[in-house]
């Protein structure tokens, strides 16, 4: 709701300029430092102009007040090193977009653009990409609050040298397994579990579930090795082979 500035008497004082608050219903009021009508008047329009400017009453809400809004609102709910985040955003954002006059002009098309600024002033894929994903964050924030009814869309650039692997999680037993076949080829013994209680004196199947369990999910491996027999035993394709097929009794 558009708000609009009134000039109105007030007996014994100089003319008083008000509007009507569209969230409270009550009058602000302002003097106008004089008990002319059409300086008052004049008087009246600045203010006009510098609510709309501050987004007060008004559809519109200009960049600068929307950022003032932004750090005095939600600056109190993050931490510093939040906080420090988001100023660098916002002023690489007016660095290379400027100042909008009204946030809603704030749309994937601009993403687009200061996504294309940040590539030419030869910024690291990382940066920009963490630039972009908090500007998100503020503009999701501004559509929570009502202030822009849609939060635009943004490409985010490819990260060079991450690669995603493939494969489902190795599981638990496997873990153990495999664990077991390392440590028994490198401390080449016949017995690893022999090895382990005399000379290291820890249980092989206990060390492995303490690796286990200390390790984060993201430490662990994604792929699945394919498994390694124990020394002293045979892999299940060797035993096929060596399993003998009876054969058929010859007639006399």
């Amino acid at each position: 709701m558009d708000v609009k500035v009134h000039v109105r008497k007030k007996p014994g004082r100089p003319l008083q300029l008000y509007y009507v608050d569209p969230l409270t219903g009550k009058d602000i009021t302002k003097s106008s430092g004089t008990t002319d009508l059409k300086t008052a008047r004049l008087e009246a329009a600045r203010w006009q102009i510098e609510l709309e400017e501050n987004g007060i009453g008004s559809n519109r809400l200009s960049w600068e007040a929307f950022r003032r809004r932004f750090q005095a609102e939600h600056f109190p709910n993050v931490a510093d090193s939040t906080r420090r985040t988001y100023r660098t955003t916002l002023n690489s954002f007016e660095k290379h977009v400027g100042l909008p006059r009204d946030i809603s002009l704030i749309d994937s098309s601009v993403i687009s653009k200061y996504s294309a600024a940040m590539h030419k002033a030869k910024l690291e894929p990382n940066t920009i990409a963490k630039n972009l994903r908090h500007l998100l964050a503020v503009l999701g924030w501004a559509k929570k609050l009502g202030m822009i009814k849609q939060r635009p869309e943004a490409i985010m650039p490819r990260l060079a040298g991450i690669r995603r692997m493939k494969g489902r999680p190795i599981s638990e037993k496997e873990f153990k397994t495999l664990l077991r076949a390392v440590l028994q080829k490198l401390m080449r013994h016949k017995s690893i579990a022999t090895t382990m209680t005399f000379y290291v004196q820890h249980q092989v199947d206990d060390l492995a579930e303490a690796i286990w369990k200390s390790s984060p999910p993201v430490a662990r491996v994604k792929t699945v090795p394919p498994a390694v027999p124990l020394e002293g035993q045979k892999s299940e394709k060797s035993k096929k082979t060596t399993t003998k097929k009876p054969g058929k009794k010859q007639a006399r």
